[in-house]
């Protein structure tokens, strides 16, 4: 796995792990999630549009946890 650097928060945050404090000034790592397929679209029926099969969000991990 390649080696994520930590930050250093600028506000709380919970952890998306073990739900635990990041408390402002603690170094946390940001990793991305998706749910579904973000990078398949598809066209929409009515021939009008796009429709994206998922998405992604990021989310703070604490320096334990990463």
């Amino acid at each position: 796995s390649k080696m994520t650097k930590l930050i250093t928060s600028r506000k709380s945050y919970t952890c998306h792990d073990c739900k635990g404090k990041i408390n402002k000034g603690d170094k946390y790592k940001k990793t991305s999630k998706s749910i579904g397929s973000p990078d398949k679209w598809s066209a929409a029926g009515d021939g009008a549009g796009f429709i994206q099969h998922g998405f992604r969000y990021t989310v703070a991990i604490c320096q334990n946890c990463s």
